[in-house]
């Protein structure tokens, strides 16, 4: 998960302006198709007998507490403070900065069973990436031209002196740094960036000169954040706000159909939201609490009843992350509503339930009377032909007190992300 660092010039006034109106009309909306990419076995969250791999979990959450650490850093440098900090985010951030002597950002997990990822390209001339798309971090990631070590090797290298339109921003410098101890580090340029045809102008963004650890098992070559301007380690704007900006894009707003399996095409919508993936009427939208994060309140049911002890809740929409992440003490609480459910006996967090009896989870929003249902909950059993689950909800103390709502529940609904009105929208899928 990458750490961007940079000694930026941009001002936060110079960051506000990314939501401002565009100058010129804004053409239509553009549906990118997000590829499948299928990760070797023994990186996947679950293997193809459908037993749970607990390395890659651990993995995942190591790297999910890093990207939170990172970007409350982000944060706080920024706006002056750090989104639902707990009390120990900042212990989590002096930790990492032992590890790296500078600021830094960090990708999503790439562990997954499966990533949704879609085309951009860079430069002039064009230069393609694959790329995947995440709400809970703000900065471009791509490897350079110049990297060397094997963990770059089948990826898509960004190459500056092949594109007539890349200018070297000094003092900057991408340093990125797994949980895992994986690393990237390079220069940090400026260049058109295009997805489906429509460009942005002078976006800022890291290239990785360096790539070391499990960046080499990545389908995918980098990262494109789409949450607010406050988590950017650059200090500039995301390339969504940039399309705005410059006015590409018909509305201020992006929507995503994560499909699981083979069910559906996924897409990534820039400028409104496609009326073919979701049914007509079914939209609700509730507003964002913290233009940082896409931060929204909550409320959990189990077997259609509140859970006692937990009432409104911080949540985070975040399509970088693959599970649901909640404070410790909430996972507790959480699963001990749920019949049968039981600490997993090798700990880090996890909860089993008996497969065949899974709970009916749902998400209810400020706004809407819907009950959002979490149709992946159950990740796989504990071990070949056990009869227990591990559930999806898994307690972490990643330094922010809030639950970060991943692919797990984002896989069951078509999800809006309006920057116009501050406000994330969840609609049934058709």
């Amino acid at each position: 998960m990458p750490l961007l660092v940079a000694s930026a010039a941009v001002t936060l006034a110079a960051l506000a302006t990314v939501q401002a109106a565009p100058a010129s009309p804004a053409p239509a909306t553009i549906a990118i198709p997000l590829e499948k990419r299928v990760v070797p076995d023994d990186h996947r969250l679950v293997n193809e007998q459908g037993v749970v791999n607990f390395a890659v979990l651990d993995q995942t959450l190591s790297n999910l507490k890093g990207k939170y650490a990172q970007t409350g850093q982000a944060a706080e440098r920024n706006v002056g403070h750090r989104p639902f900090a707990s009390g120990n985010s900042r212990r989590l951030a002096r930790r990492l900065a032992r590890r790296a002597s500078t600021g830094s950002e960090s990708l999503s997990s790439y562990q997954n069973d499966n990533l949704w990822a879609g085309r951009i390209s860079i430069g002039t001339p064009a230069q393609s990436f694959l790329m995947d798309f995440d709400t809970g971090s703000s900065d471009l990631w791509v490897p350079s031209s110049q990297c060397t070590t094997s963990a770059c090797s089948g990826k898509d290298k960004y190459s500056a002196s092949s594109s007539s339109t890349s200018q070297a921003q000094s003092g900057k410098q991408l340093n990125v740094q797994y949980g895992d101890g994986s690393t990237a580090s390079g220069p940090v340029y400026s260049d058109s960036v295009t997805i489906g045809g429509l460009t942005a102008t002078g976006q800022t963004f890291g290239t990785a000169t360096t790539l070391t650890g499990n960046f080499g098992s990545s389908p995918s070559d980098g990262l494109v954040g789409m949450a607010y301007p406050a988590l950017s380690q650059l200090q500039v704007s995301p390339f969504f706000n940039t399309l705005w900006s410059e006015g590409h894009v018909a509305r201020n707003v992006f929507s995503f159909r994560l499909a699981a399996g083979n069910s559906a095409p996924s897409e990534l919508y820039l400028g409104g939201l496609n009326s073919a993936k979701f049914v007509a009427g079914t939209t609700g939208y509730t507003p964002v609490i913290s233009q940082s994060y896409w931060a929204i309140n909550t409320n959990v049911q189990v077997n259609g009843q509140s859970v006692s002890g937990l009432g409104t809740l911080n949540a985070i929409a975040d399509t970088g992350t693959t599970l649901i992440v909640v404070p410790t003490a909430d996972a507790q609480t959480f699963w001990s509503s749920v019949p049968g459910a039981a600490p997993y006996s090798g700990g880090g967090g996890y909860y089993t339930f008996p497969c065949n009896s899974a709970p009916s989870v749902t998400f209810q929003f400020p706004g809407s009377s819907t009950k959002w249902p979490v149709p992946y909950l159950n990740l796989g059993t504990v071990s070949y032909g056990s009869s227990q689950c591990v559930g999806a909800i898994v307690g972490q103390d990643s330094g922010l007190n809030a639950w970060i709502l991943g692919d797990s529940f984002l896989k069951g609904v078509y999800s809006t992300f309006d920057f116009a009105n501050n406000r994330v929208g969840f609609s049934k899928l058709a």
